[in-house]
């Protein structure tokens, strides 16, 4: 059994043990805290932004060419249709008569106007005529290198003018001729010749349009338009789609970049 006095040595020791294990835990939380607000916080995690996807517009630009392929093809079609038809035309009988006919009477109208035009530029008439109409095409010139708005009006007068200075030489050459008798019934000729080859190729484009291959060939052409036009709507409308979307992919990015521009500067 111990004594009073070590009992009391004893208590002491373990009263001064107990403070000590008391401080230094104190002491280690204190630095454990500073510790800890020393170290950096955590960054947020990053969200991840998916891409922009592009499939449609890729899918709408495939099926545009595609479109606009058969849009091409089915338009050389029609043109070989038309060609087919056309060359038939021109290899007929009566065609080549009326394109020679009107060949000939051309050139006699020309032979016989010749002279008679020629007679004309030597009057004195014709020449102020003719200087009058190209001193309007001067100033006319003119004016079109001046770019004001002031100018404008000015233009117009004098593209009036030199359209009737034109026009008063016209009605000179054709009051000439038509005094001519020889040239007057060259021309008649030349008329009749022309009407009766219109004639022909009218006969021949309301023929073209009722033949079953070109009336088919058509339709596939109209048919292959309006597929084309649709494409590119649909072609259109998914790039602006796709703008759309990448303005939204583009504003989260950037808004990410500053959450985390602002994170890293609070730590």
């Amino acid at each position: 059994m111990l004594n009073g006095s070590k009992q009391t040595r004893m208590s002491r020791s373990i009263c001064l043990l107990t403070v000590a294990l008391a401080m230094n835990t104190a002491v280690t939380g204190v630095f454990s805290h500073a510790y800890a607000r020393k170290l950096p916080k955590p960054a947020p995690a990053a969200v991840n932004i998916p891409p922009v996807d592009t499939t449609a517009v890729t899918t709408a630009t495939s099926q545009a060419n595609a479109a606009h392929a058969d849009l091409t093809a089915a338009q050389t079609a029609l043109n070989g249709v038309t060609r087919k038809f056309q060359e038939a035309f021109n290899a007929r009988d009566d065609v080549v008569a009326a394109t020679n006919a009107v060949t000939a009477s051309k050139s006699a109208y020309d032979d016989a106007a010749s002279p008679v035009l020629a007679s004309l530029a030597k009057t004195a008439d014709y020449r102020a005529a003719q200087a009058a109409a190209e001193e309007a095409e001067k100033q006319l010139a003119a004016l079109g290198a001046d770019g004001t708005e002031s100018a404008a009006d000015e233009r117009v007068t004098a593209a009036k003018g030199a359209l009737e200075a034109k026009e008063a030489i016209t009605r000179m050459q054709t009051t000439a001729l038509s005094a001519d008798p020889a040239t007057a019934a060259a021309k008649v000729k030349y008329t009749a010749a022309a009407e009766s080859l219109a004639k022909l190729r009218q006969q021949y484009d309301d023929s073209l349009k009722k033949a079953p291959e070109f009336v088919s060939a058509k339709k596939a052409l109209d048919d292959a338009r309006a597929k084309a036009s649709a494409a590119d709507q649909k072609l259109a409308a998914a790039q602006l789609e796709l703008a759309r979307e990448q303005q939204v992919h583009d504003a989260a990015v950037a808004q990410q970049l500053r959450t985390s521009g602002l994170a890293a500067r609070v730590r």
